[in-house]
């Protein structure tokens, strides 16, 4: 895998788009990305994994749809990764977009855009990029299958985080296996622990779950059977409890069986003994309820004669208010005659206030007649409107006629000014025409020059595709020619072959007493033997015809060259030799020069249309010109004869108007006092008809109540009942009524007589001896329905636990074999010294491969001091297999990597991951890793130590790798040219190349 191109838009610290040309710092093979602390440098390593994968490493991907985007980006810029790369073979380009909270493009607020993802290929025989797909899942699986590393794996290791490696130096076993089962993926083998321990449980809860059924089945038997059932002391699966149960539950039914028979002759006794006690309690119960409805008729009847005043007292208010009841009438007439004189004085006394003084003590006639002499001055105002219109009229015509002059005086300004102009405007605007026509010639000029630069430059395009295939037909025209000279040398060899050895294929046609071919003897004393290797006429004969077959494609490559560089000399001829960028340049150029030119002719008509209006425009302002002056001079003989008619009317009005503003304002002040008047004298009248109503109406209830026999209206007033009161106390008497009509009816009953003269009936007693009876019924009844229930409980549980006890064995079998297993795989079991999970055991061989690796690079940082060894020890109570160490190379001693100093541990650090880089691509498929980064660490390194690791680094690029280095070390940019440099700005980061 190569990095060729990244290009970041509002992602991380970076506001505006950055891009990072990595072939041109993989040039040097080392380079550095450094910068400031929070300028972003880890967010360039960042953007590389989002746009493989999506998500950015360890707990940064936490968040991230939000958090990816920058907080220096514009509200309408959308975050964009995109990365370009080569992977076996085939060169990707990717781009992502996260999740975007974009400003919405209509009214305010904002709306969410989904991810987007984008994935092509470039396609070096057509020379373009061709899309692959759009789909989140289908290119997150194409990258994975690609470089044949999850995410977890790429951070570990192309990114090579030093951290996470220094801590993996010093880790515990079990911290190492979770490591190294993210990046090896042991998840199968961890599956299979996972799969034996859950079957061990799982057959161990059958063998427990069969022993605590049965056993449950013999804690049912001895509540069912009592205190006849005693259980085995055994737990489950211990031997012979099935055994012990059974046993056990035989005793149990026999001795159920017996209690059934005993509680059957209790059940009758007690059920006789019921029925007695049930019949006296009715009898009890009965004389008990007559002696207390006697008792309660006796109360009632003392609590009536306690009574007995109210109620004499409740009849004497009922009659009274009866003869009341022909006063109401009176009574009513009266409130509402007195209510009528309080509204009607205050109706007059509310008239009376607006009235002028001169009015006030005027009675109803007087208010009448004062109201009329207003209505008549009212009346002689119509003339005065009149006029007053006419003068309305008159002055909106003066201010017309000013309106006019003023429109007048400007319209003339207008033209004036206008005409003025117009030379300038017809010179201007037949400027335009002239300038349209000549773009019009331009344009048709070139446009005849169109095509045949189309031309040209097809034929320059095909010219370069001719050359390139041209070439290709020379390189197989040299091939076909090479191959054809080594089979004719081929054939040649096996052509001299078969002449040497001649002699022997015409020996085998030779026959005894025949003459020879050659020499004519008819005897062959010594006829030539075929040598191994013998060459006959087949095999010539196929070099020959292969030979021919190559001679053939080597004519026929040639053929082809011929066409081809006819074709290009005929392309060459039409198209010369000026580049196709170059002719597709001039024929853009030659394109918008025609566009303007037509854009330029389109304006002619336009333009003449312009002209056309102006000079009908120049006519009509001549003409408002002059009918402007014409209505000057007819309105100075208008305005003159409408003021002498205003000064008439003016005069007129004033005597009219007397002290008003207005004859409106004289004839509103006379219609008020007219109607206040009238309202006045109005209000005086009904006041006084109502004070006489009011005398009429006292006469006639004093006349009712002394009928009625009450010697004051007011007391036939205060003897009136409501209807609530009236209700309420002839409810009161009815009430009395029936209470004394039910005592007399419960005292005269015979029953109720004769159960007053027994002694007191004593129900408690009764009740208590029918209530044991029937407690002691059903205390019976349930002993027998327990001994019938625990009968057919133990016989029903007996038949299962013998069905249980069967089924035990087998399941026990099963579960000792897979337990012993379980054991093994989790070391737990004595058969495994070493206390290694299966896992761990697949782990540790990965680590003895990642240590053996690690120690190539780590003896030459070290100067041949230091090697890791990988170590099956078990550390203290823990397991074994995950050990890593150290050897010292001059004491000769192993120790725990613990004890590096902080240089020592970044180096073994970094030769640790640069190991596993290679023990992790030889795992994924063998994908060749040409990019990878180190991020921090150096600062802990002397000079020494420092040109070791970096020589360690440099020798990466004898396999063409390039490593970046991460880091804020400032030795390390006078060491290495090629830099990245990150500058930290308000404004967000920016990215800058030095050196490359």
């Amino acid at each position: 895998m190569r990095l060729h191109r990244l290009d970041i838009t509002a992602f991380g610290p970076f506001g505006a788009t950055q891009s990072v040309d990595f072939d041109a710092l993989s040039a040097a093979g080392l380079f550095l990305l450094h910068g400031p602390t929070g300028a972003g440098k880890t967010s360039v390593l960042d953007a590389v994994c989002y746009a493989l994968y999506g998500s950015v490493p360890g707990a940064r991907q936490n968040g991230q749809g939000t958090h990816l985007r920058s907080d220096h980006a514009e509200p309408g810029t959308r975050t964009e990764v995109r990365l370009e790369l080569t992977v076996s073979g085939r060169r990707l380009e990717i781009t992502r977009q996260p999740p975007w909270e974009r400003p919405k493009k209509r009214g305010t607020g904002t709306t969410l855009d989904k991810a987007q993802t984008w994935l092509r290929e470039y396609d070096a025989g057509r020379g373009a990029w061709k899309d692959l797909s759009r789909s989140h899942q289908e290119i997150g699986e194409e990258i994975t299958q690609l470089l044949g590393m999850s995410r977890e794996q790429f951070c570990q290791v192309v990114l090579l985080p030093q951290g996470d490696f220094a801590r993996f130096l010093r880790a515990d076993a079990e911290a190492r296996g979770k490591l190294l089962g993210r990046l090896f993926d042991t998840r199968r083998f961890a599956e299979v622990e996972k799969r034996l321990a859950e079957r061990r449980r799982t057959t161990e809860a059958r063998v427990r779950e069969a022993d605590t059924a049965l056993l449950a089945d013999a804690h049912r038997m001895q509540q069912a059977a009592g205190d006849a059932m005693e259980l085995p002391d055994l737990a489950p699966g211990d031997p012979g409890l099935a055994a012990a149960v059974l046993e056990a539950a035989a005793v149990a039914r026999s001795a159920t069986r017996e209690r059934l028979t005993v509680a059957h002759c209790r059940l009758t006794a007690a059920e006789s003994d019921h029925a007695d006690a049930q019949r006296e309690w009715g009898e009890t119960r009965e004389l008990a309820r007559a002696q207390a409805r006697f008792t309660e008729a006796r109360q009632r009847a003392a609590r009536l004669e306690e009574r007995s005043g109210e109620h004499r007292a409740a009849q004497q208010r009922m009659e009274r208010g009866r003869k009341a009841e022909s006063v109401a009438p009176a009574l009513e007439l009266r409130r509402e005659a007195e209510t009528a004189h309080r509204q009607a004085t205050r109706a007059e006394e509310h008239a009376r206030r607006p009235l002028p003084t001169e009015h006030a003590g005027a009675d109803a006639t007087g208010l009448a007649a004062a109201a009329r002499r207003a209505a008549e001055e009212l009346g002689g105002l119509d003339s005065a409107r009149r006029d007053e219109g006419r003068l309305t009229r008159l002055l909106a015509e003066r201010a017309g006629l000013d309106r006019e002059e003023r429109d007048d005086e400007h319209a003339l300004r207008e033209a004036d000014a206008w005409l003025s102009g117009w030379e300038a405007l017809r010179s201007g605007l037949q400027g335009r025409i002239d300038a349209a026509g000549e773009a019009a010639v331009r344009a048709e000029q070139l446009g005849a020059r169109r095509e045949p630069a189309r031309r040209r430059l097809d034929a320059a395009r095909r010219r370069d595709a001719l050359t390139q295939e041209l070439e290709a037909a020379r390189r197989s025209v040299l091939d076909s020619g090479q191959r054809a000279g080594e089979l004719r040398g081929d054939w040649l060899d096996l052509k001299e072959q078969r002449l040497n050895g001649i002699a022997a294929e015409l020996a085998a046609h030779l026959t005894e007493g025949e003459p020879c071919a050659v020499c004519g003897a008819t005897e062959h004393p010594a006829p030539a033997r075929k040598d191994t290797g013998h060459v006959d006429r087949e095999a010539e004969q196929r070099a020959f015809e292969t030979h021919q077959k190559a001679e053939e494609e080597h004519a026929k490559d040639q053929r082809r060259t011929v066409e081809l560089r006819t074709a290009l000399t005929a392309l060459t001829t039409e198209a010369g030799d000026t580049p196709a960028d170059r002719l597709a340049s001039e024929l853009r150029d030659l394109e918008g020069e025609f566009e303007q030119a037509r854009r330029n002719a389109s304006a002619l008509h336009a333009a003449q249309e312009e002209l056309r209006q102006a000079e009908r425009e120049r006519e009509q302002r001549l003409e408002a010109r002059q009918g402007a002056a014409v209505r000057t001079a007819s309105r100075v003989t208008r305005r003159e004869t409408l003021e002498r008619e205003q000064a008439a009317l003016e005069e007129e009005l004033a005597r009219a108007r007397g002290g008003a503003a207005s004859v409106a304002d004289r004839a509103a002040q006379l219609e008020r006092r007219a109607v206040l008047l009238t309202g006045a004298a109005d209000a005086a009248r009904a006041a006084d008809e109502a004070a006489t109503r009011l005398k009429e109406a006292d006469a006639r209830l004093a006349d009712a109540a002394y009928r009625a026999g009450f010697d004051t209206p007011a007391a036939a007033a205060d003897a009136l009942l409501d209807p609530a009161a009236h209700r309420a106390l002839q409810h009161r008497l009815d009430a009395w009524q029936s209470e004394e009509a039910a005592v007399r009816v419960a005292l005269a009953e015979p029953e109720t007589a004769r159960a007053a003269q027994q002694p007191p009936a004593d129900t408690a007693a009764a009740e208590q001896r029918a209530a044991g009876a029937e407690r002691r019924m059903r205390e019976a009844a349930s002993a027998r329905d327990a001994a019938q229930r625990a009968t057919a409980e133990l016989d029903r549980l007996s038949a299962r636990a013998e069905d249980g006890a069967r089924g035990i064995a087998p399941l026990r079998e099963e579960h000792d074999r897979v337990a012993r297993l379980a054991a093994l795989t989790a070391g737990t079991s004595a058969d495994n010294e070493r206390r290694m999970r299966l896992e761990s055991y697949v782990l540790a061989a990965r680590l003895e491969q990642v240590a053996a690796a690690a120690t190539a690079r780590l003896r030459m940082m070290s100067s041949g001091r230091y090697t890791l060894v990988h170590s099956d020890d078990r550390s203290g109570r823990g397991r074994s297999g995950l050990g890593l160490h150290v050897v010292d190379a001059w004491t000769g001693r192993e120790r725990d990597t613990a004890t590096l100093s902080g240089g020592e541990t970044f180096f073994a650090s970094l030769a640790l991951a640069l190991g596993l880089a290679d023990v992790v691509t030889d795992e994924a498929g063998g994908v060749r890793l040409d990019t990878l980064f180190i991020d921090e660490g150096f600062g802990s390194l002397d000079d020494q130590t420092l040109d070791e690791v970096l020589d360690v680094l440099d020798s990466l690029r004898e396999r063409d790798r390039s490593v970046g280095i991460v880091s804020h070390v400032a030795d390390l940019r006078r060491r290495v040219h090629a830099q990245l440099e990150v500058v930290k700005g308000r404004s967000g980061s920016t990215l800058r190349l030095r050196g490359a």
